[in-house]
Formats: structure tokens, sequence, C-alpha cells
């Protein structure tokens, strides 16, 4: 469990950003380069595929969404440095430029969709990318009888970055959703609102979301040598004796290598070991 302190102001997609699951560094495999490297999260960013469900809306977030809307964002600043620019430029001749009205004009960014901001290797984003709340929205459409169920009618879409704290419905106290990595689910749990208080509250804007409390969770060592801290978890490995087990770097290698560096057997799944600490 997890708790946050966020400010009303911040993007859902901040709040997301703050969360802590290993399921967010873990890969296909140790042994699968197929991950592209465009889509890597860190501590402090993540951006595959989630989606959180709030009050019957799913607010959506994909790495193809998040290219997206970073470079919209960096136009939107280009444009308004040459708005300021030509302000400047245009003092002497008593003309001035409003750069609302520039943004505002017709075919500028601004008003350009997220969606339809091209962006650097937007396929291979796009490749990565998957509208997880889509998927449920089609199964709903597949049954009469669910597109007839009262607890799924009116349901919406939006994204994640485009949404603040301030701007939602919540009930205090009620479980929502959020899912990532396409199974890993949580529940998500407002807790109370509040104003700032300059006595006891942090006032830098730049230190929220702010992780207040993190439950504790065990380390496993490697099932090998009993020394190490676990490095590698294999899934169905027939001569490792469970499933899963952990491993260590140099007893993983050493199990399942010879000494040219060839793999022994692949029927197996494995994947990085991400310590929670």
């Amino acid at each position: 469990m997890q708790e946050f302190l966020v400010l009303g102001s911040q993007r859902l997609s901040a709040l997301r950003d703050a969360f802590q699951c290993v399921m967010d560094f873990m890969t296909q495999g140790a042994d699968d380069a197929r991950r592209s490297a465009l889509v890597q999260n860190t501590r402090t960013k993540k951006t595959s595929n989630s989606f959180m469900m709030i009050e019957g809306v799913f607010y959506n977030d994909s790495p193809l969404l998040r290219a997206q809307i970073e470079e919209k964002a960096r136009l939107l600043e280009q444009e308004q440095e040459l708005a300021i620019q030509d302000g400047e430029g245009s003092k002497g001749s008593g003309v001035a430029i409003d750069a609302a009205s520039t943004f505002g004009s017709s075919g500028n960014v601004i008003e350009t969709l997220v969606e339809d901001i091209k962006v650097n290797n937007h396929e291979e984003y796009a490749r990565h990318s998957l509208d997880y709340s889509q998927v449920i929205l089609d199964w709903i459409q597949e049954s009469p009888e669910r597109e007839s169920d009262p607890a799924f009618q009116n349901l919406q879409k939006k994204h994640m970055h485009d949404t603040r704290i301030q701007d939602l419905a919540i009930r205090l106290n009620h479980p929502y959703l959020f899912v990532h990595q396409g199974s890993c689910e949580h529940i998500l749990m407002v807790k109370s609102m509040r104003l700032p208080n300059k006595e006891y509250d942090d006032m830098n804007r730049a230190h929220y979301p702010r992780l207040m409390f993190k439950s504790k969770h065990s380390t496993h060592m490697c099932k090998m040598c009993l020394v190490n801290r676990a490095q590698f978890v294999t899934i169905d490995d027939r001569l490792a004796g469970e499933s899963p087990c952990y491993f260590c770097q140099q007893c993983y290698y050493a199990f399942h290598y010879d000494i040219k560096g060839n793999i022994l057997y692949d029927d197996f799944r494995v994947f990085p070991y991400v310590h929670e600490d």
C-alpha cells in the first residue's frame, strides 16, 4: 500500500508517474529484446499502457499518447516564444502581437487534437500502445445483455494527462481502479481533501505528488546459493525445483548457460527481479 499527498492542480498522469509497482519494470523476458527502447519506465516517469477508472470514466495513458502530449507541449512553447519575439520586434512600430489570438487562429497547434499530433518514431510508439479501455468497451458491446446493464451505461474515455485532480468528481473512501501492464490492478481511494497549511506542508510544488507512506516488502534471496539477493525470477523452469524460482545473476547464468554462453534449454520464462525497496 502507498499513500500520496497530491495537489489539486496536478494532472492524473503526475499521480500515475508517482506510483511504484515492480510490474512497471518487468520486461517480456531477460532473453527477449523485443521491448522497444522508446517505452521505458523510470521511477519518476511511467509511459506504459494504463488507465484509471473513476466514476464511469476511463482515464487512459499510453506510450504514443505521452509522446504526442509532450510533442504538443513543445510545439506550443515554440509558438509562444515566436509570438513573444514577434511582439518585441514590433514594439518600435507600435504593433502588438497577441499570443492568445495567435494560438487560437485556425490551423495552430492549440486547436490540434492530441491524437493528430505526429511524433518521431510514430509507428514504433503506436506498435507498443494499447487502449485498454477500448478493449473493455468492445467486450461490453459484444453482448446485448452487457450493453443493457446499468453498470455499463454512459462510460466515457479521456486522457489522463488532460485531467487535473481538482476537476474530478470523486467520493471520499470510495474504491476506484488503476490498471497497468495488462492485468496488474490496484485500488485507488481518496481519503481526504483539504487546503494547504504553511505551518506543516511543504510549499514547494515540485515536491508533489509526495509519498507519505509505503508498506514494507520482503526481498527474495537466490534459491541456489542462499547468499545473494535475487536478480532473476523464472517461471515453469523444469530443472529449478520450484516455480517461481529466484536466482542471483551468477547462479542464473551458471545454471542455464554453458561455458561458451549458449543457453542449455529455453522452455521457461524468465524476468528481471526488481526489488521493491
